[in-house]
């Protein structure tokens, strides 16, 4: 038998997100979320490609939907959100917020309120990804979470943690 010694200062990718979801009207926070992400196949060819130089854009939208489908790197990959929303205030905002610190990438991006095509009971929002485009492009990573409901009178602010250690 041949033993292969495990090495130490393997490069891992992993983080969480954290969802706000606030009344505009009357700033009260109406539901808070936190939860584990997940980088997919493509995040993680993404990332390499950016050491070399090869990836034509950089991470810059973020996109929420309502499939409940478990991410997943096994099997058929993900490469986009199961069931993602657009249109009016759905489409993917840009990110407001990209930053790198100590191996920690944060991403912050606003779903607005006053939806006019917003139901009245509100949308039942299960899942989230960040892209490198705002139709398409290369999904970094994507959550499934707990239901949010999201009123017309409702802001979302996701806020998304990458830590690379």
């Amino acid at each position: 038998m041949i033993l292969i010694p495990k090495y130490n200062g393997l490069v891992e990718v992993a983080g969480s997100l954290s969802l706000v979801l606030a009344n505009e009207e009357t700033g009260e926070i109406r539901q808070e979320i936190y939860v584990p992400n997940l980088v997919l196949p493509a995040g993680k060819t993404f990332i390499a490609s950016r050491m070399v130089g090869t990836s034509s854009a950089i991470m810059s939208h973020m996109a929420i939907g309502t499939s409940d489908t478990a991410e997943s790197t096994a099997g058929t990959v993900q490469t986009q959100l199961g069931a993602e929303l657009s249109g009016n205030n759905y489409s993917r905002p840009t990110l407001t917020t990209a930053s790198n610190s100590s191996n920690v990438v944060t991403y912050t991006a606003t779903f607005p309120a006053n939806n006019p095509n917003a139901p009245a009971g509100g949308v039942l929002l299960r899942e989230a990804g960040v892209f490198n485009a705002a139709t398409g492009g290369t999904m970094l990573c994507r959550t499934v979470y707990p239901l949010v409901t999201k009123l017309p009178a409702d802001a979302l602010t996701i806020t998304w943690t990458i830590t690379i250690s």
